[in-house]
């Protein structure tokens, strides 16, 4: 049985890669010749006057209410990956 692991400071938990997860960081990591085809990246142009205060304001109100996507994968010092 595995040790528990105790989280750094201000993460909620350290938790084993489930398989999916497993595979998707393989595939990422081996093909590092394209783009990685299971993340998106969006880029919006904005016209007329922004309120940067209200919009980091409605992008960290979105991570506290959606913990999912605060998620990384680490690699331990073993090699094992584990979702922060």
């Amino acid at each position: 049985m595995a040790a528990a692991v105790t989280p750094p400071s201000g993460l909620q938990d350290v938790l084993p890669l489930t398989p999916m997860q497993e595979g998707l960081l393989f595939h990422a990591l081996s093909d590092t010749g394209g783009p990685d085809v299971y993340t998106g990246q969006l880029t919006v142009d904005f016209t007329g006057p922004l309120d940067p205060a209200a919009l980091r304001a409605a992008g960290q109100a979105l991570l506290d209410r959606h913990p999912q996507l605060r998620v990384a994968f680490r690699q331990r010092k073993t090699g094992q990956a584990a979702a922060l």
